[in-house]
């Protein structure tokens, strides 16, 4: 029986609720939105606990169905509202920092793959500094065809932006957890994210993390590649 040894070489992170908090910014944006189209029920703790899906989704599970035709409007107005405005209450989670210099100083390739536009996710990501960090940032307008992270993943793959047997997804999303395992990525849960249902986030994960600063940083590395050995020898056996 052949073993194979891999040592993960790409590190593919989602962003809001994985590697920074927007959610008081981007839930003030969609109230705002809201309002201004004449819908004042939303509540905030749904938006946050919706906050990784696509807008249209978040808006689907925010909204009375007699008002999904004020859907494209809202989504218009939150644009102008929270694309082109600081996001002063966004900030990164604790230990990302961290995590993000101790793979460049191990010479990893990092990856965003997020449901967020380009205009804000470069902006954010430059206001808090962390934007050169990243191989290529790939947002939810990268592609004008896809807007799915599992098919997005796929072509990425098919395209050699990297192999998904030397890499690994971190994500706070069941989504994103799917996404990545139906492309054979090593899946990690960040538990510290937005999903509501923790059970069910990890039973579609490989593993699960709680908090970054919980960790060796070294060890977690080395846990990863222990992971993705064992599905890679499950795989080829």
């Amino acid at each position: 029986m052949r073993q194979i040894v891999s040592i993960i070489k790409n590190y593919i992170f989602d962003l809001d609720g994985t590697i920074i908090d927007s959610a008081k910014d981007i839930t003030s944006a969609v109230k705002k939105a809201c309002h201004i189209n004449n819908i004042s029920h939303i509540n905030e703790n749904f938006i946050k606990y919706n906050i990784g899906k696509s807008f249209n989704e978040i808006l689907k599970n925010c909204l009375n169905q007699s008002e999904f035709s004020k859907i494209e409007n809202i989504q218009k107005t939150y644009r102008k509202i929270y694309d082109y405005i600081p996001q002063y209450s966004c900030f990164l989670y604790d230990g990302v920092y961290e995590f993000l210099q101790e793979l460049k100083e191990k010479n990893k390739k990092i990856f965003i793959l997020t449901n967020k536009p380009s205009i804000p996710t470069n902006r954010i990501l430059k206001q808090i500094g962390i934007e050169s960090y990243f191989e290529e940032i790939i947002t939810i307008d990268t592609f004008s065809n896809m807007t799915n992270k599992e098919k997005i993943l796929e072509m990425l793959i098919n395209k050699d932006y990297f192999s998904p047997k030397d890499s690994v997804f971190i994500g706070d999303t069941v989504s994103d957890m799917i996404a990545a395992r139906n492309n054979n990525i090593l899946a990690i849960a960040a538990l510290w994210g937005y999903e509501q249902d923790k059970n069910y986030l990890l039973s579609v994960s490989d593993f699960g993390l709680e908090h970054l600063v919980s960790y060796n940083l070294s060890e977690m590395i080395d846990k990863f590649n222990q992971l993705r050995n064992i599905r890679n020898n499950n795989l080829e056996n």
